[in-house]
């Protein structure tokens, strides 16, 4: 009754799909409670073929664990004879170096060795215990490790893991960069000024975090530029005079700001007068590094941000 209870409240708070890990009385007394939903069973080891009995009926997805990968084959065929088609294979190793070579075996006897009864996503309960659950999951996570069971909910543990495989999955051909639009720093209000960059994500976290450091409220506009940094933007004609006062615009910056003054960065001063020509606003020419934003938004006059008769 607990476990099904549990089960109900992390349905009901968490809204998203679950596994199920216990034994398999209490997994068929939690499942009436899940509705329509389609849980990853996750019975212990030598409970497997009454998960697979339980799993098939329903068309749901399983777990099934066997120590190391000799006898993980049989146990996937025995699910399969079952009628589960939807298996995830945990081959429960018991250290950090078994759980590594694991996971690489297994993808290579699919791949290279077309060892069909083994390729499936793979599931390692890296809790309960288990000898450096975080070294062992930073490294499984690049290392084709399909679902990692963990005992810390703390986003001091979880963070890092998720960073580590959002930067690892991306496209190298593809810089990594932010949505273009108007970003509040601070409590920013129509009377704070108005500072561009490009959407590059260095670019934008290093600019962002100087202006917060000045402790001066701002609007920070991106620009669309692929990713690319300012000079290379500007090298490539994507950062121009033209485009920056198409985004003055179009972005919607002037129903967001009282004046008509913007900043752009040092390295291209040569845009103000085109930028001013085109889009009627006042440039103000900033620092070249990043760094000296803090000094200069403090040393700004409030002259600076006279409004605009709008």
């Amino acid at each position: 009754a607990r476990f099904t209870a549990a089960d109900a409240a992390t349905k009901e708070s968490a809204e998203v799909p679950l596994l199920l890990s216990g034994p398999c009385e209490a997994l068929a007394a939690a499942l009436p409670s899940l509705g329509s939903d389609r849980p990853l069973l996750s019975p212990p080891s030598g409970e497997g073929e009454a998960g697979a009995r339980l799993a098939a009926p329903l068309g749901l997805p399983l777990v099934v664990r066997s120590n190391g990968i000799n006898g993980l084959g049989k146990d996937l065929a025995a699910a399969r004879a079952a009628g589960v088609s939807e298996l995830v294979a945990d081959p429960m190793p018991a250290s950090l170096p078994d759980a590594v070579a694991f996971s690489v075996y297994l993808r290579r006897l699919a791949i290279l060795h077309r060892a069909r009864e083994v390729a499936c996503p793979t599931a390692f309960d890296l809790g309960s215990g288990f000898p450096s659950p975080f070294a062992a999951a930073s490294l499984l996570v690049p290392k084709y490790g399909s679902l990692l069971v963990l005992d810390s909910d703390d986003p001091a543990d979880i963070f890092p893991l998720l960073t580590l495989r959002q930067n690892i999955f991306t496209d190298p051909q593809k810089p990594i960069q932010v949505e273009a639009g108007i970003y509040p720093v601070g409590k920013a209000t129509t009377s704070s000024p108005v500072v561009i960059t490009t959407n590059f994500s260095l670019t934008y976290f290093t600019v962002r975090s100087d202006i917060e450091a000045s402790r001066v409220p701002a609007h920070l506009l991106i620009a669309d530029c692929d990713g690319m940094s300012v000079l290379t933007a500007w090298a490539a004609g994507r950062f121009t005079g033209e485009s920056i006062a198409k985004i003055l615009s179009e972005s919607g910056i002037a129903g967001a700001v009282s004046h008509r003054t913007l900043i752009i960065p040092g390295m291209v001063a040569r845009l103000s007068g085109k930028t001013e020509e085109l889009s009627g606003w006042r440039v103000l020419v900033g620092p070249q590094e990043s760094s000296a934003l803090p000094a200069y938004l403090r040393r700004l006059p409030p002259a600076a941000y006279t409004p605009a008769d709008v």
